[in-house]
């Protein structure tokens, strides 16, 4: 199984970082951020893109680590131009 990770700094002093994890199919969109406890970081997921039946869908974890579809938000072909640019 391939795990790709990617950064964006939103600052300088790096106070919070976007954080994409690329595995088979699925895109996880996370913050880093610091933790209350000083000099610790924490990573909290924000979303979920998967890739199923030639089509990007939406998903959203709730506060048992269970991602959920959001049906809200509908299925598309084209990732790079489709949420993207939403």
């Amino acid at each position: 199984m391939n795990l790709i990770k990617i950064e964006d700094t939103c600052s300088s002093q790096a106070e919070l970082k976007v954080i994409y994890k690329f595995r088979g199919n699925t895109d996880t969109l996370s913050q880093d951020r610091p933790s209350f406890i000083p000099g610790r970081r924490v990573e909290l997921p924000i979303a979920q893109f998967r890739y199923d039946e030639n089509k990007w869908k939406v998903y959203w974890k709730d506060s048992k680590d269970k991602w959920h579809f959001v049906e809200d938000i509908k299925p598309i072909e084209d990732f790079e131009f489709g949420y993207m640019w939403m």
